[in-house]
């Protein structure tokens, strides 16, 4: 039951989100949020946090916004107990260290190893900076994210951004990164 784990970190995610220099009002919104999935877990039979997103997701007595803001949180806490860091908090650049296959059968270890020579190329080629930084930092994150999430296809990774409540300019970035 991954939710019990929740409890022993608790302390050592308050430390590192302090380390990290997060705010005191996001400190205490991951802490209470931690405090809440512990205390109804028995109620309504959560094991996972798959459990715990599925009823927010489905509980209407909430507004869209807080809805969301609580899966992002549930995502932190769950990446926080699994990996023992926050996502996109040098998380990224660690990761890439090192080359791990995807999970799906969109292998992403070819764009992994060519991506500095695709940026070069567009360098020469004048294309303006956003671009090319908005092509690292979606190429980077899809790259990890392949390696725990099983995708078969360009349209699955692109439903997936769509699922996860971007801006319509972000999943733009995401459509023209994948190229579809």
């Amino acid at each position: 039951m991954e939710l019990n784990l929740l409890i022993s970190y608790t302390p050592l995610l308050r430390d590192h989100m302090k380390k990290c220099n997060f705010s005191n009002a996001y400190i205490k919104r991951h802490i209470q949020m931690s405090g809440f999935v512990l205390k109804r877990a028995s109620e309504y039979d959560w094991e996972t946090f798959d459990d715990a997103a599925q009823w927010f997701q489905n509980n209407s007595d909430y507004t869209q916004r807080y809805i969301k803001d609580s899966l992002k949180i549930l995502f932190n806490l769950e990446y926080f107990v699994t990996h023992g860091c926050f996502p996109c908090r040098g998380t990224v650049k660690k990761e890439l260290m090192y080359q791990a296959p995807s999970l799906g059968t969109l292998d992403m270890t070819y764009l992994h190893n060519h991506l500095d020579e695709l940026v070069s190329y567009m360098e020469q080629h004048d294309y303006s900076e956003s671009c090319i930084r908005r092509l690292r930092f979606i190429a980077n994150r899809i790259i990890v994210l392949s390696r725990t999430i099983e995708w078969n296809s360009y349209n699955e990774i692109l439903e997936w951004y769509s699922l996860q409540h971007h801006k319509l300019s972000y999943l733009k970035g995401v459509v023209d990164v994948l190229g579809i």
